[in-house]
């Protein structure tokens, strides 16, 4: 079993690295820090504004 020694204080969720943990903890704040300039959607995470920005390239297209 891995050994998870980073707890977020909110959630109690595990982590194997603090940068895990730094990164998880944007989910209990209201910030929505990444705004994509096509249309407007806004998200926490830079993964997740990534991921969403394939929609508007014919790598991902919009369904």
């Amino acid at each position: 079993v891995a050994e998870k020694p980073f707890q977020c204080p909110v959630c109690h969720k595990g982590f194997k690295r603090a940068w895990e943990l730094l990164s998880h903890e944007v989910v209990h704040t209201e910030a929505r820090p990444y705004t994509c300039h096509l249309c407007r959607a806004t998200f926490k995470r830079h993964s997740d504004f990534k991921s969403h920005a394939l929609v508007h390239t014919e790598e991902r297209p919009h369904r």
